[in-house]
């Protein structure tokens, strides 16, 4: 851990923490600026809405990870982060943040978050944007593994908390494509599933559909 991660963390574990049920929401579209959350436990859809009011998922929030920081220079939140399972939150008020970005350590730990954030988030979109359907959704079970893996649980077998509507919705694809990949990635037994739990069979497989995409 460098120094920014260190006083990121420090800050953190400084927040109480607090329990969420299913379809709580962390925050919600148009509500006043209140800071951001770091996951402690669970999972969360981060949502944004169009100018139609159309709802979009741009993201999802594993444990460990941070949520609304892309609304950090808002006034107003754009979106609404939505709880999809029993979920631990720490939440970072707004003041805290104020004390952060006012010393220059504590600027570089928040922008090297962000910077990191938006980097891999960058990277996620054009991935899934340029692929077919089955690419498109073999990235983001590899995605998921790989971020699963890094809390230090199984890369191959694990809860996908997020319903397929929300999966299709992100990837822009139809709950139903979503189900037909799905069942063709069972049928040649690159993956089992039962009811939500994914498990990876041949991860070999998996790793060249994506480089063959």
């Amino acid at each position: 851990m460098n120094a920014q991660q260190s006083i990121l963390q420090q800050m953190i574990q400084g927040c109480s923490e607090r329990l969420y049920h299913k379809g709580d929401v962390l925050y919600a579209a148009n509500e006043p600026f209140k800071g951001v959350f770091v996951m402690v436990a669970g999972a969360v859809k981060q949502v944004t809405l169009t100018k139609e009011g159309e709802a979009l998922v741009t993201g999802f929030c594993l444990p460990g990870e941070w949520c609304g920081l892309a609304e950090l220079s808002s006034v107003r939140y754009a979106g609404y982060a939505q709880v999809l399972d029993t979920s631990t939150v720490r939440q970072l008020p707004a003041s805290l943040l104020e004390q952060l970005l006012s010393t220059p350590c504590g600027r570089r730990a928040l922008y090297q978050l962000m910077s990191e954030t938006i980097r891999n988030n960058k990277t996620r979109y054009f991935q899934i944007n340029k692929a077919r359907a089955n690419v498109r959704l073999a990235i983001f079970i590899q995605d998921i593994s790989q971020r699963f893996a890094r809390l230090g649980y199984s890369p191959r077998e694990f809860q996908l908390p997020m319903t397929r509507g929300d999966i299709g919705n992100y990837l822009g694809l139809t709950p139903e494509t979503i189900s037909r990949q799905i069942a063709r990635m069972v049928d040649l037994n690159i993956l089992t599933v039962s009811h939500r739990c994914i498990t990876i069979q041949q991860p070999q497989t998996l790793d060249e559909l994506i480089d063959n995409g």
